[in-house]
This record gives structure tokens, C-alpha cells and sequence, in this order.
């Protein structure tokens, strides 16, 4: 469902780099966010169909809810002194610019 422009609109190519690590941990934490996004809608909304959907007929504030729990999930899935700019980078994109 996710795209790698999707996660443009809250951070930069630098920032997205130090965050996502690689594919492999980036396609973990989108497949978790989708679930956690799906546990709460998929009584009352047809969520694969949701995730499903492409171009301009992707809900704008799915996206955007999925790459926000995404992106906090892959900062906090690493502790260490690399933590400590990932916290940083979460706090600045949670609240913006």
C-alpha cells in the first residue's frame, strides 16, 4: 500500500535513509502498521480493499496514518546511540517543522 513518495511528505531523503535502515525493516514496519490500522477499522470497513487501493482512489489519511506508525515503529525498533537522532527526527516530524 505504501509508496516511498508516500513518506516525502514528512520527511526529507536524509532523514528517510536514517530511519528506514533497509527494505527489509521498512516493509516489516508497514505490514505492522497496516494490522494495527486494520485492527481498529476491519469491523466496520472493507480494510483489504483500503490497502488495496491505488492512485487516486487511496484514502489520503490512511496513508498518512500508515506512514506515521510506520516511521515511529522502524525509529524505536533500534536502541543504541543511534536511538538518540532517531527520537530526535521522530519528535521533529510528530511535530512538524
Amino acid at each position: 500500500m505504501l509508496t516511498l513518495d508516500d513518506y516525502r511528505s514528512v520527511c526529507d531523503d536524509y532523514e528517510f535513509k536514517l530511519i528506514t535502515q533497509n527494505d527489509d525493516i521498512r516493509l516489516t514496519a508497514e505490514a505492522a502498521a497496516m494490522e494495527q490500522i486494520a485492527s481498529y477499522l476491519r469491523h466496520r470497513y472493507d480494510t483489504d480493499r483500503a490497502f488495496a487501493a491505488v492512485g487516486p482512489d487511496r484514502n489520503s489519511m490512511l496513508v498518512q496514518c500508515a506512514v506515521n506508525i510506520a516511521l515511529w515503529l522502524m525509529i524505536h525498533e533500534r536502541g543504541g546511540a543511534e536511538s538518540a537522532e532517531r527520537c530526535r527526527l521522530s519528535h521533529t516530524l510528530y511535530l512538524g517543522r
